[in-house]
Parts: structure tokens; C-alpha cells; sequence
């Protein structure tokens, strides 16, 4: 007989749930315990198999040597950056599309600067470094491989690195972070791009 997730004790902190016929046993918190025995409910499913589901998702992530923190970071960088109008492309076709659009880059360097103004207002809500961490994420997001911030006492350098940071990618990648640091309420002193290299530097 399969063994079946019961409460064996409530207390005023929690409960105490027996997950398997050996009584190994688990302390919850009392809301945690309701809200997913509500959440079983709406599945359809057990408590009993709802946990055990969970269990086996976090042993997962564990040996992948995940948290979940980064992972529900990760999820909800990718629906920000989607609504803000980002699409998952090659790289590599992403990199000869721009190439071959050289002929329009003065039009498409004003738009990505408006994005990155964008991306900054979208990605604030939290704290400065939270919002500085996910944009390099986003960075990272975009295939740059590279992505080093130094920030003190108002200033801050953006430097990214990638073999494929190559003209005009590299000038559309700096607009793209000026217009981010202009959001979050930087000037602009400094911007320039080598081969594979782009470095932006700001101030309030």
C-alpha cells in the first residue's frame, strides 16, 4: 500500500507531517501545510504526491547545482525581457543580420539607446544593485559572455567582452547600455568600442 502524507500533530507554529510508512517526519509551517494541501486540491493530486513532487524537483535543481532562486530570478528575467519586445535568436544569425543592416545603424543606435532607457524603467522596483545585477544577467541573456561592473561613490563602468561584439553589434551593445545608465539617472562620460570590447562609463 502506498504510504500516505498525514498529520500526525498540530502545534501553534506548524505541523508535523509523516511522509513515508518508516514515520520520518517533517515540520511545516501551518500556512505553508494549507496552502498546499489547497493547492493539491485544484491539481486534482494528493498532498502525498504534490510533495514528493516537489521533493524530486529540488533534488534536481540541487545536483544540477541550481537554487531556486536563481531559477525563478532566470524565469522572470525572460518574461521582462519578452515584454519589453526581446526574442530568442542564433547568435550567430542575430550577429549577420545586424551586418547587414550597417547601412541603417545611425537609425537602429537612437532605438536601441531608447531601449536601454526602457530596460532600466522596467527592470527598477528593487534595489540599485538587484537592478544592476539583472541587467547584466540580461547581457548574458543576449550571448555577451562577458559582463564586468565596477560601481563607487556615483560612478560606475560597464564593460562587456565577446568575440562576436563586432561593428556594428559592438555600437548597438554600447547604445544599449548608455540608454540603461541615462535611465537609472547616470551621465554618460565615456563610451567606446574595440574589437570584441565595450566600455561605458558614467556618472550621477
Amino acid at each position: 500500500m502506498r504510504p500516505q502524507l498525514r498529520v500526525l500533530r498540530v502545534t501553534h507554529l506548524g505541523f508535523y507531517l509523516t511522509v513515508s510508512e518508516e514515520r520520518k517526519s517533517l515540520f511545516a509551517k501551518r500556512t505553508l501545510v494549507e496552502k498546499l494541501r489547497e493547492i493539491a486540491a485544484s491539481r486534482g493530486i494528493s498532498l502525498y504526491r504534490l510533495v514528493n513532487t516537489i521533493f524530486e524537483h529540488y533534488t534536481k535543481l540541487y545536483e544540477s547545482r541550481l537554487s531556486i532562486e536563481e531559477v525563478f530570478e532566470t524565469v522572470d528575467l525572460v518574461s521582462k525581457a519578452r515584454n519589453i519586445g526581446f526574442a530568442l535568436l542564433p547568435v550567430n544569425t542575430w550577429c549577420k543580420l545586424v551586418e547587414s543592416a550597417s547601412s541603417t545603424a545611425g537609425a537602429l543606435s537612437s532605438e536601441w539607446r531608447d531601449l536601454g532607457t526602457l530596460v532600466a524603467k522596467q527592470l527598477s522596483g528593487g534595489s540599485w544593485r538587484d537592478t544592476i545585477a539583472v541587467f547584466s544577467r540580461l547581457l548574458e541573456y543576449m550571448g555577451i559572455r562577458d559582463v564586468i561592473i565596477r560601481a563607487d561613490e556615483g560612478n560606475i563602468e560597464v564593460k562587456v567582452a565577446d568575440v562576436k561584439l563586432k561593428y556594428p553589434y559592438s555600437d548597438l551593445v554600447a547604445r544599449l547600455i548608455e540608454g540603461f545608465l541615462v535611465g537609472l539617472g547616470y551621465s554618460v562620460t565615456a563610451s567606446s568600442t574595440e574589437e570584441g570590447v565595450v566600455t561605458v562609463r558614467a556618472k550621477r
